[in-house]
């Protein structure tokens, strides 16, 4: 019988870094980081934490040259979270973030039917004039897995 596959996907986003393991295609478990967004070394530190603990066989992030509308300090986070895989032994991916609904509400509410597991994570969409929950981030990095596993 063969070891089923683990994953750690990352995103990122302003005032924070989450992380989502996954083991044979279910989420084990969730992790976030305000301190990882707080600089580029400070991201490289958690993420290298998170490698240590989880052993992935493959590690997942976003691609810095195709994202969208993340700030350039994002960016730098996402840079600094890319170079980390690829230091690490693993296999290291960085995916467009590719998003199959009108927005990340509805791909969050559609991946949270999938994996069960992190339903009860899946925020509200709060109005306009608020900022977006920080939930959302454990769903931008399952999407990303989703884009890998496609």
């Amino acid at each position: 019988m063969s070891t089923p596959t683990r994953t750690l996907c990352v995103s990122a986003a302003t005032g924070r870094i989450a992380a989502i393991f996954v083991v044979g295609g279910v989420v084990e478990v969730t992790k976030m980081s305000r301190i990882g967004s707080n600089s580029p070394a400070r991201a490289r530190s958690v993420v290298q934490k998170w490698i240590a603990d989880f052993s992935p066989d493959i590690l997942i992030c976003e691609d810095v040259a195709t994202c969208r509308n993340k700030g350039n300090h994002t960016k730098g986070i996402l840079q600094a979270i890319a170079d980390t895989f690829s230091a690490a032994k693993g296999n290291d991916f960085t995916l467009p973030r590719i998003q199959r609904y009108a927005n990340k509400y509805e791909e969050a509410a559609h991946l949270a039917k999938r994996y069960k597991e992190i339903a009860h994570l899946l925020p509200k969409r709060p109005p306009i004039w608020k900022p977006e929950p920080r939930l959302m981030s454990f769903f931008e990095a399952l999407a990303l897995f989703e884009t890998f596993k496609s």
